[in-house]
């Protein structure tokens, strides 16, 4: 109304040359270098959340969808004999061993038991049972079904066994065990997702030249209902998607310990766990690193290979898990934890420098609406793959927590790895 009254009066030419100078000041393309400095920054960091940081989900996300269609595919050429979709092997024409460890895991094993028995494998398996010192009914429900499978054995290990990683004497024992030239370690609280989860895992050694095979197994994560769920699930996706992601570029250097198969000659080629054997961890990221290379590893990802598993207390075993690979991540190359680390950051970091530009160019709208619009593409297209890639990972629905959790994961990465410094004897097979 001032404004108004003022135009109408006397002085309307002085109101008029008043809103022009806020309109000039406003729209004003000669903004200070400063802040074009700050800008170019926030663009470089955007540049990186998208191609690097979401790529990676992307990357994941697209593989798993393009496996999964491929099992289909297969599935239908077996099923229409008289047209088939494509003539393709529907396993590696291998007999396979599949060695399973169980340590205090007799109510799990025995429901993992009869569907791994049942599996579809033409060439024939066997199954290795490892006991690792159980003091529970593993015993029995092993002994209870060997009337009924001739192709199902038992072994075991020590429980007072000193300076010695349990889990890696089981999966030794299990793979010496082993008459076939493939092995598929497996844990006993696994959940097989389909009756062809052996022959896809296995398939990719139809190529001579393929020694290693990575598959994915994941905790239970839609069974998690406790405080921080989405939290972990985040967590446990982000380092998933690192060593998937290198994995697939040709630089594998991790895997899933459950669900991991590879050739016997490789095992004892690579004398075992030798290098580590005065760690407790290890087998899914130091000696896969070690039995791995961009020429004789293959990923499969199909959601019918994918392994959950059934968790007693999902917060403490999924807490113990990350800070054992915090541990043995410096044993393997850090590339994928350090572009993972660098991508996050960038999100972080392109939201803080535009809103310093914003502040200093302010009232230029131009700056403040610029950024603004680069900030919601960014957190928009970094959310749908990241989304899809928890997703396709077994993960829950998340879509309004993750803008928070991708903002705030620089702070809880540093919290983290202050917390992981503490305790790190416990990483080795002498600490009691």
């Amino acid at each position: 109304m001032f404004l108004y009254s003022y135009y109408c009066g006397a002085d309307r030419h002085r109101a008029l040359s008043f809103l022009l100078k806020m309109n000039n000041l406003i729209i004003d393309l000669h903004i200070s270098h400063e802040v074009w400095l700050l800008f170019g920054l926030g663009m470089l960091c955007l540049l990186w959340a998208v191609f690097v940081y979401g790529g990676m989900a992307r990357r994941v996300a697209r593989a798993v969808r393009r496996d999964t269609v491929d099992a289909g595919i297969d599935a239908e050429t077996v099923i229409d004999t008289e047209n088939p979709v494509e003539r393709r092997p529907v396993n590696c024409g291998q007999p396979v061993s599949v060695v399973v460890r169980s340590f205090n895991d007799g109510e799990t094993l025995a429901r993992l038991l009869p569907d791994l028995m049942g599996q579809e494998y033409s060439p024939g398996f066997e199954v290795i049972v490892v006991n690792e010192g159980s003091s529970d009914e593993t015993t029995e429900v092993v002994e209870a079904l060997n009337g009924t499978f001739d192709n199902l054995y038992l072994t075991f290990t020590p429980n007072d066994g000193l300076n010695v990683s349990s889990k890696k004497l089981a999966v030794t024992l299990g793979v010496k065990a082993a008459r076939n030239p493939i092995v598929v370690l497996l844990s006993a609280d696994a959940v097989i997702p389909s009756p062809k989860w052996l022959s896809r895992i296995t398939l990719p050694f139809v190529d001579p030249s393929v020694e290693v095979v990575l598959g994915y197994s994941t905790p239970n994560l839609l069974q998690d209902k406790g405080f921080g769920r989405r939290h972990r699930a985040f967590n446990l996706t982000e380092e998933s998607v690192a060593w998937i992601s290198e994995a697939l570029s040709g630089r594998p250097y991790r895997g899933s310990e459950s669900n991991l198969a590879f050739r016997r000659k490789v095992f004892f080629d690579n004398k075992g766990f030798s290098s580590a054997l005065n760690l407790r961890e290890g087998v899914d990221d130091i000696f896969v690193n070690e039995i791995t290379n961009g020429d004789n590893t293959a990923v499969e990802l199909s959601e019918q290979t994918q392994i959950m598993r059934d968790c007693y207390d999902m917060r403490a075993q999924m807490r113990t898990a990350r800070k054992s690979h915090a541990f043995t991540s410096r044993f393997v190359p850090r590339r994928g934890s350090v572009m993972l680390n660098l991508g996050s950051f960038s999100v972080f970091a392109a939201v803080a420098l535009f809103a310093v530009a914003s502040v200093l160019a302010w009232p230029n709208v131009i700056v403040a609406g610029a950024s603004a619009l680069l900030v919601l593409f960014m957190i928009i297209y970094d959310v749908v793959w990241w989304r899809r890639a928890i997703r396709a990972l077994g993960g829950p629905r998340m879509m309004l927590t993750l803008p928070w959790l991708m903002l705030t994961r620089p702070v809880r990465a540093l919290i983290f790895k202050v917390r992981c410094r503490m305790g790190h004897s416990r990483n080795y097979t002498y600490s009691r």
